[in-house]
C-alpha cells in the first residue's frame, strides 16, 4: 500500500510538473515569459483569452503526453505479465517433466506406462524441449537388451513407445514429431516397425549397432518425397525379419554399411532412388532373400562396394540403372545366387561382365 502511495505522489508531481512546463513553453511562445530559470516575464500582457487558450493547449498537451506514458506504462506491464507466464508455464512444464520421468522409473510397470503417455503428450505441448523428451523415451527403449526375459507389462511399455513413436512420424499427426532425432542405437527390435508415411524431412532415424530378430520394419512414402536420414549401420537383421522400403526418393539417406543380413527377406522392388544416398557399402547377405528387381536407380547413389553375397537369392533384375549411379567395387560373391536379368541402362561400376545381361535392344518395326 506505502509503495503505491508513492508512486501515486510521484506520478501526481511529475503530471503537475509537466502541467506548468507546458503552460511556460507556451507561454514563452506567445512572447510572456523571456527565460524558464529563473522565470522572468516579459512586459506583454496576457488577456483572459489568452490565458484561457494557453490553459486549454495546456491540458491537451500534457493529456496526449499522458497518453503516450500511459501506453507505454501499459505495453511494459504486459511484456512483465507475458514474462511471469512463461516462466510459470516452463516452471509447470518441468515439474511434469520430472514427474513423468520418475514414472517412466517406478518398479510397477502400470506406472511406466503411465509415464510414457505422459512423456509423449508433454513433447507434444513443449516444443522447446520435444526432442529431450524424445530422447528419455528412445533411451528407456535402449535400455532392455536381446536375450532379455521381459514381463508381459515391460513388453507392453516398449511397444506403447514404439507406437507413440509410429504414431507421431505421421503425415496426419496433430502434433508432428518430423524433423527430430531418433536415437535407437543398439537397440533390440522384436516388434514390428511401420512408417508407411516415411520418416520425413530432416528426420534422423538411428539404429545403429540394432538387432532385429523376428520382426518387420516396412518404410514407405508417396512419390516425390525427402526420404530423410535413415542409419542401420552395423545393425543385424535375422531370423524371419523382414525389411521394405519403398517409395521415390530425390533427398536423405538411406544407410546399411556394414549391416548383417541373416536371412529374412529384404524388399527394395519399389524403390525409387532419384538423388537419395542408398549405401549397403561393407554389408553381408548371407542367406538372405534380397529383391530389387523393377527398382529404378536413377540418379544419386547406390553403393554395394565391399559388400559381401554370401549365401542367398539377390534379385536385381529388370533394375534400370542411371549412369554412374550404382557401385559394386570389391564385392565379393561367394555362394549367393546373384542374378542381374533383363536390366536397363548402364552396367554399374565393378559388376563383373558374367553377371550383367541387360535387356535385348528392340527391332525397329
Amino acid at each position: 500500500m506505502l509503495r503505491f502511495s508513492i508512486a501515486l505522489l510521484m506520478s501526481l508531481g511529475a503530471a503537475v510538473a509537466l502541467a506548468a512546463a507546458t503552460f511556460l513553453l507556451l507561454a514563452s511562445l506567445r512572447g510572456a515569459v523571456n527565460s524558464f530559470w529563473p522565470i522572468r516575464l516579459s512586459s506583454t500582457k496576457l488577456t483572459s483569452k489568452d490565458i484561457y487558450e494557453l490553459t486549454r493547449s495546456t491540458i491537451t498537451a500534457a493529456g496526449l503526453t499522458a497518453g503516450v506514458f500511459a501506453a507505454v506504462y501499459a505495453y511494459r506491464k504486459q511484456r512483465v505479465e507475458e514474462a511471469a507466464s512463461r516462466r510459470a508455464d516452463s516452471e509447470h512444464l518441468s515439474s511434469r517433466y520430472q514427474s513423468a520421468a520418475d514414472q517412466l522409473g517406478n518398479d510397477k510397470a502400470a506406472v511406466r506406462l503411465a509415464g510414457v503417455y505422459a512423456l509423449a503428450r508433454l513433447a507434444d505441448e513443449w516444443p522447446e524441449q520435444r526432442q529431450t523428451c524424445i530422447d528419455v523415451l528412445c533411451a528407456y527403449y535402449r535400455m532392455h537388451s536381446e536375450g532379455e526375459e521381459l514381463a508381459t507389462g515391460e513388453r507392453e511399455v516398449r511397444e506403447t513407445i514404439l507406437s507413440s513413436i509410429m504414431a507421431h512420424l505421421d503425415e496426419d499427426s496433430d502434433e508432428s514429431w518430423r524433423g527430430y532425432g531418433f536415437n535407437l542405437q543398439r537397440a533390440f527390435f522384436d516388434t514390428d516397425i511401420y512408417l508407411l508415411d516415411g520418416i520425413g524431412e530432416e528426420t534422423f532415424f538411428d539404429v545403429t549397432g540394432a538387432v532385429f530378430a523376428d520382426s518387420k520394419l516396412v518404410i514407405n512414402k508417396p512419390p516425390g518425397g525427402n526420404f530423410g536420414i535413415f542409419v542401420a549401420q552395423r545393425a543385424t537383421f535375422k531370423g524371419s525379419t523382414t525389411v521394405e522400403i519403398a517409395g521415390w526418393y530425390k533427398e536423405g539417406a538411406i544407410d546399411f554399411r556394414d549391416a548383417e543380413l541373416q536371412g529374412g527377406r529384404l524388399d527394395l522392388t519399389r524403390i525409387r532412388v532419384d538423388g537419395v544416398d542408398l549405401d549397403f557399402q561393407g554389408a553381408t547377405f548371407s542367406g538372405t532373400s534380397a529383391y530389387f528387381s523393377g527398382a529404378n536407380f536413377v540418379a544419386g547413389h547406390a553403393r554395394f562396394d565391399r559388400t559381401v553375397f554370401k549365401a542367398g537369392d539377390v534379385d536385381f533384375n529388370h533394375v534400370t540403372f542411371g549412369t554412374g549411379v550404382a557401385s559394386f567395387r570389391y564385392a565379393s560373391y561367394e555362394s549367393a545366387n546373384l542374378t542381374f536379368e533383363d536390366v536397363e541402362g548402364e552396367q554399374p561400376i565393378g559388376l563383373p561382365g558374367n553377371l550383367w545381361q541387360p535387356r535385348p535392344a528392340r527391332t525397329p518395326g
